[in-house]
């Protein structure tokens, strides 16, 4: 049994919500802006509008770099959703665990794997209904309604779908490229749930 205490000092919701509303600014010493081609010797800064030009790994950059068609949001379904924003959501708290543990990487999975499984996602789901709009409870309550061929391992199934309502939802503004809205709600349910 995991003690307040103990995921405290896993995810400190103080310092993660610190660093992202006083982070620096692009480009000042400490952001990840400043991770460019200045730091390397031999190399010139990067311009503004190199910066600006360089590839993100967002949805509509990745299909264009593969000339596929981005196709609407509401085109896929609930589970392909849940699919794609299950991979978001994990990559978001990975971040936030590598970014606050030098550690080994076998703790970093189990740290990860506290934040991400079923229970801890459907915790942050009951926390986040009151802040969804409409259309975003609509592709929740879709999702987590949705039939589904696999079954929950370690977890009920009551848990299990609240999860896949919130990767559903998490996947439907990655294809919108609302990164934004995502970190807003994932820094909500991570504060609500005392995992961040």
């Amino acid at each position: 049994m995991e003690t307040g205490v103990e995921r405290q000092q896993d995810f400190p919701a103080e310092n993660v919500l610190e660093n992202r509303q006083d982070r620096p600014a692009e480009n000042e010493p400490g952001s990840c802006q400043d991770m460019t081609a200045e730091n390397e010797p031999g190399m010139q800064p990067a311009s503004q509008a190199e910066i600006e030009q360089e590839k993100r790994l967002d949805f509509p950059t990745i299909m264009s770099e593969f000339s596929l068609e981005c196709p609407d949001a509401k085109s896929y379904s609930s589970l392909a959703l849940a699919y794609i924003g299950d991979c978001i959501y994990d990559l978001v708290v990975r971040t936030l665990v590598v970014g606050q543990n030098h550690t080994s990487v076998n703790d970093l999975h189990h740290k990860t794997i506290r934040h991400v499984k079923a229970e801890s996602q459907a915790a942050a789901a009951d926390a986040l209904a009151q802040y969804l709009t409409q259309e975003e409870a609509d592709v929740y309550r879709r999702a987590r309604n949705a039939k589904s061929n696999t079954k929950a391992k370690n977890a009920s199934i009551v848990a299990y779908r609240k999860a896949t309502g919130l990767e559903a939802l998490i996947g439907y503004l990655y294809i919108q490229n609302k990164t934004d809205r995502i970190l807003e709600l994932m820094t909500l349910g991570l504060e609500a749930t005392g995992t961040k």
